[in-house]
């Protein structure tokens, strides 16, 4: 199973069989892996508030965080809020009380703080979700319970590649991938795996993560998993299969997601999702559009966004389908959806879009190549003509550390840290084949050169579409 409900509520001191929640929670972790979501969630929170039971005891407490993190799961944001806020009393009077002459409620305490950071995640809400999350990670290390921390791990290695800390969200993969060797219970395999295929992508290309994708996308239990609780995951997966030329691969996940939004259609997030999958994989503007204005997830509305409006830049500027106008609506597009990235602390993705609204319409790649050409080729052992790809978040730390600016100053312009600078930059510096900062400008603007020459060629002709480095 995905979620071993019984395990996790176990370890918050629920080991009381004769109650009838043990029961419960075995049944709805079953409804959960058939796909049948809203009974899964409908037997968890009744397990919560069981008529007669105890609303102070462990059990009922272990059923409502996990009732609440399902909830958060379908982006039921409100009521999961609403959950949490029912045992809220119950877990503020633990502070107070002992349990076997230590600290009783900390693994209680910690639970909560996880789930808390993972619905906030869910809200969008990405600085209160970093804070939960590390304040339940350091109260679990404490009581020394691991079977809820993957909860944890998930929130901070997403809000990390979202925030552009490759170092931080590097960590949080690698703790990911402990807790699935270990099958700690909480682990949701899916989730971890998309987050680790999109750090992947980030950090070593759109080769690797392709391969990760699509072993993820053939794996039926962790896309099920994936697809009932990520509403941006299909339409991103479909983007990278489509444009690696992995067809199957991309029409296997569309139609998964278009069966989770069939079989559980009381959920907006499922129907949006797959909508968005549909209108990324046939190029669809109106099913974007629609995802756009159904997703209730603010990170997948900011996607929609961008990959409607990066689809009409591209018609209006490829033939009659565009029409008159064209350019301005993908321009407004991308203008909300870098907007709505800044709104959920997405720094690495409201960069790359509004690099896109400032040149809409002409399919700038994300993945910049740069042509490397005579002095530049000879000076650093290239073959000429050779193509650097560098990152959008690389070509924004070279061009503004070629034009004399410190690391802090980088920072500081980008939203970024300054290690997370010296860690592109240490990248730039392998890429283009310098030692330094002096040897990085002069080939620069080289390179930069022969790139604005080439400026007039329709990009699209040679480089991958807009939306892969997503």
């Amino acid at each position: 199973m995905e979620m071993l409900s019984v395990g996790a509520s176990s370890d918050l001191g629920c080991s009381n069989s004769s109650c009838g929640i043990h029961e419960a929670l075995a049944l709805s972790d079953r409804l959960w892996n058939e796909g049948r979501l809203h009974a899964s969630i409908t037997v968890t929170e009744r397990a919560a508030l069981r008529p007669g039971g105890s609303a102070d005891s462990s059990c009922a407490v272990a059923a409502a965080l996990l009732a609440a993190v399902r909830l958060a799961r379908v982006r039921c944001v409100s009521r999961a809020r609403g959950v949490l806020d029912e045992i809220r009393p119950v877990t503020e009077r633990s502070k107070r009380d002992g349990h076997d002459g230590q600290d009783r409620r900390d693994d209680v305490l910690a639970a909560l703080s996880l789930a808390e950071g993972y619905v906030s995640a869910a809200a969008g809400a990405a600085r209160s979700a970093v804070e939960l999350a590390e304040a339940g990670l350091r109260r679990a290390s404490r009581a020394g319970l691991t079977s809820w921390t993957p909860l944890g791990h998930v929130t901070l290695a997403t809000a990390a590649l979202r925030a552009a800390d490759l170092p931080a969200a590097l960590a949080f993969t690698a703790e990911l991938m402990e807790d699935a060797i270990f099958e700690r219970a909480m682990s949701p395999a899916g989730e971890s795996t998309w987050a680790i295929v999109q750090v992947v992508q980030a950090d070593k290309g759109r080769e690797q993560a392709t391969t990760l994708g699509a072993e993820l996308i053939a794996s039926d239990r962790a896309l099920r998993q994936l697809l009932s609780a990520e509403p941006a995951a299909a339409a991103w997966l479909v983007r990278l299969m489509t444009d690696m030329g992995r067809w199957e691969a991309a029409e296997r996940c569309l139609r998964e997601a278009k069966r989770v939004s069939a079989d559980n259609g009381s959920f907006r997030s499922l129907h949006a999702a797959a909508l968005h999958a549909a209108g990324v994989y046939h190029e669809d503007a109106a099913h974007l559009r629609r995802a756009a204005n159904e997703h209730v997830d603010p990170w997948a509305r900011a996607s929609a966004l961008e990959d409607l409006g990066t689809l009409l830049a591209r018609q209006a500027g490829g033939g009659p389908e565009g029409g008159p106008g064209g350019h301005k609506e993908s321009e407004q597009l991308l203008e909300r959806s870098a907007a709505l990235y800044a709104k959920t602390e997405a720094t690495r993705d409201a960069l790359r879009v509004r690099q896109r609204a400032r040149s809409a319409g002409t399919d700038p790649a994300p993945n910049h190549p740069i042509a490397v050409t005579g002095a530049a080729a000879s000076d650093h052992g290239r073959t000429p003509g050779a193509a650097i790809a560098l990152t959008d978040i690389e070509y924004a730390v070279a061009r503004l550390v070629a034009q004399g600016l410190t690391n802090a100053q980088a920072a500081s312009q980008l939203f970024l840290s300054h290690h997370t600078i010296a860690f592109h930059l240490r990248k730039i510096f392998r890429k283009l084949g310098v030692r330094s900062r002096v040897q990085l400008a002069a080939t620069w603007h080289t390179l930069h050169a022969t790139e604005t020459a080439d400026q007039s060629k329709p990009i699209s002709s040679t480089t991958p579409s807009p939306a892969q480095s997503r």
